[in-house]
């Protein structure tokens, strides 16, 4: 069986569910590596636009994957001050927690890095793509604004020197609304909303704020999280602890690989069982039968409940 035809939510590269268990594992044993770091945000569209649970993503430059190269208004000033920081694949995280499964950027991802887990970050640059930056005293300084809303592209170039030095190599000592940049040529991004409304229990649900628990559809665009979640879900082991418990008996994917397969057998065993009762009802006359169903499934030794539903 395909981890397609299992999840749809899988489709991660994972060849099948033995990959994508160890894919789980892997990723758990890099949230506990990561100790009690704040968690680390990303918005991010797979290549494929569809939700992912635990998507990884490549992140090297070149013409291979040049789909994945940050661009923005500021893009030259940008490309310049990463050249003098030595970020060769840069990936712009944040510790602002997302308010819905889906923002601007893609769908919300609490990101696990793989290999170094250090970032850059800038005490006045909060947004390099987009040249946005403070000043010491929090005062925006409209980098590349020339007024009427008109802006220079790329303004960031002529100064890259002087942003540059404004960036740091190690993690923030407090949180920070300024993008975090981490260098890594690939990444785990794993969906929050998936991570809620599967992994983390029905006190997570319960936070996904217009997600129908009835049908499980959701319109990502009206539905928000409420903030609370993230003062409970707060660091990198309590990730791992979901995802391993997925594993463990109860847990969602132990579910679904020992237990959903003799749910699905049960239903195609009855959608026998109930199609021979209905064409036994049919050649004896349909609606002028003079026995009902669950007589019909006495002849012929189905067993029903009270009410006539297939065991």
């Amino acid at each position: 069986m395909k981890i397609q035809e299992l999840l749809v939510e899988l489709t991660s590269r994972a060849n099948d569910f033995e990959h994508f268990k160890n894919r789980v594992m892997l990723a758990a044993k890099l949230c506990q590596g990561m100790g009690n770091r704040p968690l680390i945000y990303r918005a991010f569209f797979p290549q494929d636009a569809r939700e992912t649970l635990l998507l990884k993503v490549q992140n090297q430059e070149g013409e291979k994957n040049r789909f994945l190269t940050k661009t923005g208004m500021g893009r030259a000033g940008q490309d310049a001050i990463l050249h003098i920081l030595g970020i060769k694949n840069p990936t712009f995280t944040t510790m602002k927690s997302p308010t819905g499964p889906r923002e601007f950027h893609g769908y919300a991802h609490i990101f696990i890095p793989i290999g170094d887990h250090t970032p850059w970050w800038s005490w006045s640059v909060r947004d390099l793509g987009g040249q946005h930056a403070f000043d010491r005293d929090g005062n925006d300084l409209y980098v590349g604004s020339v007024g009427d809303g008109a802006t220079i592209t790329g303004a960031m170039a002529d100064e890259a020197e002087k942003w540059a030095s404004t960036y740091q190599h190690a993690w923030p000592t407090e949180s920070t609304k300024h993008e975090l940049i981490f260098d890594c040529e690939e990444y785990y991004l794993l969906n929050i909303e998936s991570l809620f409304n599967r992994f983390a229990g029905k006190e997570y649900k319960d936070y996904v704020k217009g997600y129908s628990h009835r049908d499980n559809k959701v319109n990502s665009i009206l539905t928000k999280f409420d903030p609370i979640a993230f003062t409970k879900l707060t660091s990198y082991p309590q990730i791992a602890d979901f995802l391993l418990k997925t594993l463990e008996p109860g847990g969602y994917l132990y579910w679904w690989e020992h237990e959903l397969p003799k749910k699905k057998e049960n239903e195609a065993r009855r959608a026998v069982l109930i199609s021979k009762i209905e064409q036994a009802w049919q050649a004896g006359g349909a609606m002028n039968n003079p026995k009902s169903r669950k007589e019909i499934a006495q002849d012929l030794g189905i067993p029903t409940n009270e009410y006539g539903g297939v065991l």
